[in-house]
């Protein structure tokens, strides 16, 4: 199973990339947000889900864990497939895509690519048991992910700090607030576990 490859972009179509990974090239789906921001000749790494079916193996490729894991959250809602949570991942950031879940907005998600009525009820059924909190999601969403936090918990894990701890401890930081007060309430909260 692969899970990431790092590589040189050598051609791009419409939804694809083909990757060079030492001599070898792996065409890869990935979500129309990485083709505007990315270019051949560019080196990439990329976390990638392997999707194998009787006769074929397909690979899914996305930027951050986030993107990913939205991915796979998708293929478990009954009338989305791999090629159709791509579309999704394409035709909208995951903040835009939480956002339409936490508001319940059946037109907008079934204005999204391949997505009708019920397989958009299917979607706000299984993605509604989801932590779409505003808290976790200001955190975690990739458009939100401050440098600040990702150098605060860097910082924390530095430090001898367990990651699922920090992770537990990060949610309750304010992603507006300085470095310093961060790092100094987390080192608190870390104190208490």
């Amino acid at each position: 199973m692969i899970s990431m490859l790092q590589g040189k972009i050598f051609d791009m179509e419409d939804g694809v990339l083909h990757l060079e990974v030492q001599g070898v090239g792996y065409l890869v789906f990935v979500p129309n947000g990485i083709l505007a921001s990315t270019h051949i000749g560019q080196s990439l790494r990329l976390r990638i889900h392997t999707h194998v079916r009787e006769d074929q193996i397909t690979l899914f490729g996305f930027e951050s864990k986030v993107q990913e894991q939205l991915f796979h959250s998708l293929l478990k809602v009954n009338g989305v497939g791999p090629k159709v949570a791509m579309g999704i991942l394409s035709a909208a950031t995951a903040q835009k895509f939480q956002q339409m879940v936490v508001n319940k907005d059946l037109k907008a998600l079934s204005s999204l690519p391949k997505i009708g009525k019920k397989t958009a009820e299917q979607i706000l059924l299984k993605m509604g048991e989801l932590d779409w909190s505003e808290k976790k999601t200001s955190i975690l969403t990739e458009d939100l992910l401050l440098p600040e936090i990702k150098k605060l918990k860097a910082s924390l894990v530095n430090l001898g700090f367990p990651m699922s701890e920090v992770q537990n401890v990060i949610l309750e930081i304010d992603p507006k607030d300085t470095f310093e007060n961060n790092f100094k309430k987390s080192l608190n909260l870390l104190s208490q576990i």
